[in-house]
């Protein structure tokens, strides 16, 4: 859902909503949990959604604070009451030497640098988002 535009206008909506999960990615900034819930509120318009949306914070090595955030979310989720239950899928931590040599070189980053920090985190994270796909 992230840097899609935005998600009610076309093509977006179409796109949001024809998609059975929604990944929402994030920094760690101060204003995180309220992007998160002014994308949510959006994202509530459209006629429907999953019962829940995994949340990734991108470009960090803070677990802790990304975790943080999440329990905040989620408390303010239940005072919201929203029908959209967030997951905390993880993080994915910054590598901006690497990210910068698999831009140049067109590769994914993943398959120049199988063993680094970003391709541990998106294969645990496609691991468990098939898990919840084969939950449907």
């Amino acid at each position: 859902v992230h840097n899609i535009g935005n998600p009610l206008t076309p093509p977006f909506s179409s796109l949001v909503a024809l998609s059975d999960i929604w990944i929402i990615t994030m920094r760690l900034e101060p204003a995180a949990a309220s992007d998160y819930f002014g994308l949510i509120k959006k994202l509530m318009m459209l006629e429907k959604h999953p019962s829940e949306v995994f949340i990734v914070f991108n470009h960090t090595k803070d677990l802790e604070r990304g975790f943080e955030i999440y329990q905040k979310i989620l408390k303010d989720s239940e005072e919201f009451d929203t029908d959209i239950l967030p997951v905390f899928l993880g993080v994915v931590p910054g590598d901006p030497l690497r990210q910068a040599h698999s831009v140049s070189q067109g590769i994914p980053l993943r398959m120049l640098f199988s063993e680094c920090g970003v391709s541990g985190a998106v294969s645990f994270m496609g691991d468990r988002i098939t898990r919840s796909l084969q939950k449907l």
